[in-house]
């Protein structure tokens, strides 16, 4: 990992002066002892620059060299656990001694960055205990009876209940995905004219029945636009939610193997009825393509009758020699 020998300037000079004499590339290393390589680099620098002393860089050189870097990507890549001090000692014992502030800059660079372990647990001994005590009560349940449990945020947000505990509970499930009520023209100017008058959000709110975050929605919205009234957006509204999408991200991630037509009925079961394309589209924007299984198999029939045929023969072999076989990749 450190620098190679460099070239005096005299050195340099012959070489340009023994290629201006009409000489090659190769009958000037084998004359003065370099490499091919070298003797064509100085060449072209002469040529594109006029000179052959080495141009003043900006900054400070690297201290750690292209393959010292390649080596800690891939270290980082297959441990994201790697702490600092472990990629100190690996590039340490190749012969660069570095801070760990200098190995957080280079993987910075490259995109990677740093965090530190959370100290507090994800659950509490409080959580643990609730948990414990509930599986415990529920250890001899029949299977019929989980059929009315909801199990996961995912159901919940799809409405995919079999059994629904409350009649009323996937009817206001379904409903959080629809579009909520819009207040009317003369609402939303009343809402401003109060807010002239000097009142607040909450005593509007309040003077109205609407919520307080919908009367603040439209004062900051007429104190931006001097409008109340919606402006027309560009293209088409979304059918599917921010809630669905996020199912349906989770659904792809946790089973990649999951096709369109199951995400289409999932989001079918939840009130919206979407095409194939429209997941398609919605996925790709979220940087998740489709792809189509494989049709052809990775063994074929030769391959497979010729491994039957190799497992036949040595069923019987002792460990001993299958142990000195070689391995056949």
């Amino acid at each position: 990992m450190g620098k190679t020998k460099e070239l005096s300037t005299d050195t340099r000079d012959k070489i340009v002066d023994l290629h201006k004499a009409g000489k090659g590339y190769g009958a000037i290393a084998k004359q003065l002892g370099e490499k091919r390589t070298t003797v064509g680099a100085i060449v072209r620098k002469w040529k594109r620059l006029m000179m052959t002393v080495n141009v003043p860089r900006t900054g400070a050189p690297r201290k750690i060299s292209p393959c010292g870097v390649s080596m800690m990507l891939r270290m980082v890549k297959n441990q994201p656990r790697t702490t600092r001090e472990e990629l100190v000692n690996a590039v340490k014992r190749a012969g660069t001694i570095v801070s760990k502030a200098t190995l957080s800059n280079t993987l910075r660079r490259h995109g990677l960055t740093s965090c530190i372990a959370r100290k507090v647990p994800l659950l509490k001994s409080a959580h643990v205990q609730a948990r414990l005590k509930f599986a415990r009560d529920h250890l001899d349940d029949p299977e019929e009876s989980w059929e009315k449990v909801l199990c996961s945020t995912c159901l919940r947000s799809l409405a995919v209940i079999k059994t629904p505990v409350h009649p009323t509970i996937s009817q206001s499930l379904s409903s959080n995905m629809d579009k909520t009520k819009e207040l009317s023209k003369d609402t939303r100017d009343k809402i401003v004219d109060l807010h002239k008058a000097g009142k607040g959000y909450g005593a509007i709110a309040k003077q109205l029945g609407e919520k307080r975050t919908t009367v603040g929605a439209i004062v900051r919205k007429w104190k931006r636009l001097m409008m109340t009234v919606n402006v027309p957006r560009t293209g088409a509204p979304w059918k599917i939610s921010p809630r669905g999408v996020s199912m349906m991200l989770r659904m792809v991630k946790n089973q990649p193997r999951t096709t369109r037509e199951e995400l289409v009925n999932a989001v079918k079961r939840a009130g919206i009825i979407v095409s194939k394309a429209t997941i398609s589209n919605t996925l790709r924007r979220h940087g998740l393509k489709s792809c189509i299984a494989r049709k052809v198999p990775l063994l074929k029939s030769a391959h497979v009758q010729a491994r039957l045929k190799f497992s036949r023969d040595h069923l019987d072999d002792p460990e001993e020699s299958l142990g000195e076989s070689p391995v056949v990749r």
